[in-house]
C-alpha cells in the first residue's frame, strides 16, 4: 500500500508540474505577444544610402518652389526643383554613381540654394547625389551650370 501512495504522489507531483510549466509557456507567449505590438509601434530603422555622387548634363523640362514640409523635410524651407530629361551621365573617381540607368528617363532634383527660374527649357550640367535610404530619397544638386538654350 505504501508503494501505492508513493506512486500516486509521484504521479500528483507530475501532472502539478505539467499544468505549471503549460503555464509559464503560455504566459511567455503572452509577453512575447505584447513585446510584438510594441515592436511594432516603433518605427523601422533605415539605413542610409552609400556616398555617391556623379555628373548629369539634361534638358531642364520643369522649375519650381515648394515647401519642404509637402516633402516630410524640417524644418520646413524652400526647396528648388528640376525636372531633367537626363541626356549623359559621368563618373566621379571614389564614388558610387546612381545615375547610370537614367538616360533617356526623367528624375527630379532638388536643392536648398536658390535656383534661376531662367535654368527652365535649357541644358544644363550638374553635379547630383542621391541622399535616402531604403524606404525612399531624393537626388539632390551640389553645382549647377547651364550649357545653353535648347538644340532644336
Amino acid at each position: 500500500m505504501k508503494a501505492h501512495k508513493r506512486y500516486s504522489l509521484i504521479l500528483f507531483f507530475l501532472i502539478v508540474m505539467g499544468i505549471v510549466m503549460m503555464g509559464l509557456q503560455v504566459c511567455g507567449a503572452e509577453e512575447e505577444k505584447k513585446e510584438g505590438v510594441a515592436a511594432k509601434k516603433q518605427p523601422p530603422r533605415s539605413v542610409p544610402v552609400i556616398p555617391n555622387e556623379s555628373i548629369i548634363t539634361g534638358e531642364v523640362l520643369s522649375y519650381g518652389i515648394l515647401s519642404s514640409s509637402l516633402l516630410e523635410i524640417k524644418p520646413a524651407m524652400s526647396l528648388y526643383k528640376l525636372e531633367i530629361l537626363v541626356k549623359t551621365f559621368e563618373d566621379i573617381q571614389g564614388k558610387r554613381n546612381f545615375t547610370r540607368d537614367k538616360v533617356g528617363k526623367l528624375i527630379s532634383i532638388y536643392s536648398k540654394e536658390k535656383l534661376s527660374a531662367e535654368l527652365f527649357g535649357k541644358i544644363i550640367k550638374s553635379r547630383v547625389s542621391y541622399s535616402g535610404d531604403e524606404r525612399g530619397g531624393m537626388f539632390w544638386i551640389g553645382e549647377i551650370e547651364a550649357l545653353g538654350a535648347k538644340a532644336k
